[in-house]
């Protein structure tokens, strides 16, 4: 059997060792546009801050693909995939196929705007980006956005000694990851290691002579010599949309639960992937590692035949600001269509926040501390209800001591 898989990312790489480890016969080539074996994308702003050497965001050296069977075609792009043949098309050669994996990532949004692509405009999604903002001498940057990649890249160009001020259009800091209050406690600690935040501002035009100059929102004008757009980033499903593919309400490919596609013998995984969120049973597209990996995994062992469904995305993600660490992991308050009640507490641990439906925990915003985070998280997966902690915090034998979930139980059981 042959399976072409089109990307080399978590999902992609992950997809091809399964495949390898069920079927050691089988025959894999990875066709990607990058030039450059496997590496970590959610450590280039480490790389940029100084923390990290460039060498060391690889996963994986030429060799590693080499010796596992997997046959590589890096910088050569699929231009076409000819479902009815069973073959794609790249811009060097024909390939014939049995089976197709799609982990074809995702790209970062540039707004159409005037100036958005003057010399000194940059995103940070790929390690060429990050080449190019290493390369480039900046006193005074704009960073657009302040979702996790926003709020990294703005520490790191502050940890190089620029001046940095972050624009955010939402009326809050990480709008889709932290309800109000811990948003603005995430905003204060930004502020507090010489950020500038402007939120509820939106970026209405870039000018510059010969490189980005000055940003203008609706209210201010802010001069600078670098500009990083990070207000988001949207699935690469250009090659799958023009095969016929189907794609999902969020426009990435839309798969069922094996991670095939609409078309037979076509699979889908990673940030080009439609799924649905594990917690709310809505479509979302995770852009997460773990995500990646899993739907690889699944698409994988489905290209074998070996039936295996996946289970949903679960929405977590860390950080830090400042060495202090955050969380925001299940679904924030707005993102629950029914009745949402939420608890929270403040101490020397920290800030905590835990969001509850009817019975069951949704979702949990963690600004300090982290100790627990895990038990919690496995909990919500879970679909946990506050009656079931309440009797594994009274059982001796459960060791259930996570004071957040004691003290939800609790006062649940307060209230009922």
């Amino acid at each position: 059997m042959k399976v072409i898989i089109i990307g080399n990312g978590a999902a992609g790489n992950h997809a091809a060792e399964t495949i390898k480890q069920y079927s050691p016969a089988a025959q894999i080539l990875m066709v990607a546009r990058e030039e450059y074996p496997l590496y970590s994308p959610c450590a280039l702003p480490d790389c940029l801050a100084g923390d990290l050497a460039r060498n060391q965001l690889f996963l994986k050296s030429a060799d590693n693909y080499q010796s596992s069977g997997i046959e590589t075609l890096f910088a050569q792009s699929a231009q076409k995939i000819d479902v009815k043949e069973q073959k794609i098309i790249t811009d060097r050669d024909v390939f014939n196929y049995d089976r197709l994996i799609m982990a074809t990532g995702s790209r970062a949004v540039i707004p159409k705007l005037p100036g958005a692509h003057l010399p000194g405009t940059f995103t940070l999604k790929t390690l060429d980006d990050l080449d190019k903002l290493m390369d480039y001498k900046s006193q005074r940057a704009v960073v657009a956005g302040s979702g996790n990649i926003g709020v990294e890249a703005a520490q790191a160009l502050r940890a190089r000694g620029c001046q940095v001020t972050i624009v955010e259009a939402r009326d809050q800091v990480m709008p889709r990851l932290f309800d109000r209050k811990p948003a603005e406690m995430l905003k204060t600690m930004l502020e507090n290691t010489g950020i500038q935040v402007l939120v509820g501002e939106q970026i209405k035009a870039v000018e510059g002579r010969k490189r980005v100059e000055l940003v203008e929102t609706e209210h201010r004008t802010l001069i600078c010599d670098m500009l990083i757009w990070a207000v988001g980033l949207a699935p690469e499903c250009t090659l799958a949309a023009e095969a016929g593919i189907e794609l999902g309400k969020t426009g990435a490919i839309k798969v069922d639960r094996q991670m095939q596609s609409s078309i037979p013998n076509i699979y889908a995984c990673g940030d080009c992937a439609e799924t649905y969120d594990m917690v709310s049973g809505h479509a979302v597209n995770s852009m997460l590692w773990p995500s990646a990996r899993r739907q690889g995994l699944v698409a994988g062992l489905n290209c074998l035949g070996m039936a295996t469904e996946y289970e949903g995305s679960f929405n977590i993600v860390v950080g830090e600001i400042d060495e202090k660490p955050f969380t925001a992991m299940g679904l924030k308050g707005d993102d629950y269509q029914g009745p949402v009640w939420a608890m929270e507490g403040d101490d020397h641990r920290g800030y905590w926040r835990i969001l509850l439906d009817d019975q069951r925990l949704i979702g949990m915003q963690v600004v300090g501390e982290l100790k627990y985070c895990g038990i919690v998280g496995g909990l919500i997966r879970n679909r946990t209800t506050l009656q079931e902690i309440w009797d594994a915090v009274r059982n001796p034998r459960q060791k259930m001591n996570s004071p957040w979930l004691a003290e939800a139980a609790y006062r649940y059981m307060a209230n009922s």
